[in-house]
């Protein structure tokens, strides 16, 4: 922002008529604003989008980063929530995770099972008298 500062107060405007006091207002209120969307828009949600956190997430976590740790607490925020977040799904589907005593089959799941479908139908149909196909 300094070199267009500099810019606009040395050289001003040559699209706008205005005196180059005001040019430098209006870059600094372009630079704030541009500053303003970039940071609490476009980064929260292009960090959140790429470690799959929700922007305001990321957003809390930079804050409270900041308290803690300062510019690099910022900085390391979104991959340790990331990292927290894989770590606690891990624990939690291990403490949740269904038992192998629920995973096993029941001991009649290896006794025959009457047949099923086209032969089942074919079956049936003979015991109630009908004809059916043969086969060649």
């Amino acid at each position: 922002m300094i070199p267009a500062i500099l810019i606009a107060l040395f050289q001003g405007s040559s699209h706008l008529p205005i005196s180059n006091g005001w040019f430098v207002l209006i870059v600094l209120g372009t630079y704030t604003l541009i500053q303003q969307i970039e940071n609490n828009v476009l980064v929260p949600r292009i960090i959140g989008g790429s470690v799959d956190l929700h922007p305001v997430v990321v957003l809390v976590g930079a804050v409270a980063g900041a308290s803690i740790g300062g510019i690099l607490g910022i900085f390391l925020a979104a991959p340790t929530l990331a990292t927290v977040r894989v770590l606690a799904g891990y624990a939690y589907g291990k403490l949740l995770a269904p038992g192998e005593e629920e995973l096993e089959e029941p001991e009649t799941a290896g006794a025959e099972q009457p047949p099923t479908g086209t032969r089942e139908m074919l079956n049936e149909d003979l015991a109630q008298g009908g004809e059916t196909a043969r086969e060649p």
